[in-house]
Order: C-alpha cells, then sequence, then structure tokens
C-alpha cells in the first residue's frame, strides 16, 4: 500500500510539473505573439490574449495535482511496516520475541 501511494504522489506531480511547463510556455508564447503584433489587428491581439489565457488555465490546473501528491505522499508516510517486541511465555518464563508489524501513525493535531 505505501509503495502504491507513494508511486501514485509521483505521478500526479510530474502531471502538475508537465502542466505548470506548459502554461508557462504558453504564456511566453502569448506574450512574444503580442509584442511582435503592437499594431495588429483585433484578431492578432486576439490570437495572443487567448494563448496567454489557456497558459494560466493549464498553470492553474496544476495545482489539485500537487495538493494530491503532498496528500497521498503524507498518507503513505503514516504506513510503516516494522518489528515489535513482545513478551511471549516460554517453559513459564517470558521471554522478548520480534514479530514483524504494521504500523498506522495518526496525527491528533493538523
Amino acid at each position: 500500500m505505501k509503495e502504491y501511494l507513494l508511486t501514485k504522489s509521483k505521478h500526479h506531480k510530474t502531471v502538475a510539473w508537465v502542466l505548470v511547463g506548459a502554461g508557462s510556455a504558453a504564456i511566453i508564447t502569448g506574450l512574444i505573439y503580442n509584442s511582435s503584433h503592437k499594431e495588429g489587428s483585433f484578431e492578432q491581439n486576439f490570437t495572443g490574449g487567448f494563448i496567454i489565457a489557456s497558459g494560466l488555465i493549464c498553470a492553474g490546473a496544476s495545482i489539485p495535482y500537487f495538493i494530491s501528491a503532498n496528500s497521498k505522499k503524507k498518507r503513505a508516510a503514516s504506513l510503516a511496516f516494522g518489528k515489535q517486541s513482545i513478551l511471549t511465555p516460554v517453559n513459564n518464563v517470558f521471554c522478548l520475541t520480534t514479530q514483524p508489524a504494521v504500523f498506522l501513525r495518526i496525527p491528533i493535531s493538523r
């Protein structure tokens, strides 16, 4: 389960960075397009504005992916596998032995 959550977190973070990169590239492209057509027609100015707006939307769409990646990473960190020492009776004497255990850390405060 922990590996699954960590891979999902990694994939979401990759998608978020791709969206930020594509949005930034679109914004820069729109700004360059508008600056090269200063006295252009309405269609040329509208095209540059549309490219900038689509870049902003694309970059803004990355925010939920960053949030999701962070929450999945935190959830994966709360799961851990380890060994736990327990007292077991052996020949009427208690001995410490270890057994595999799954730990779930539940935070009390945020």
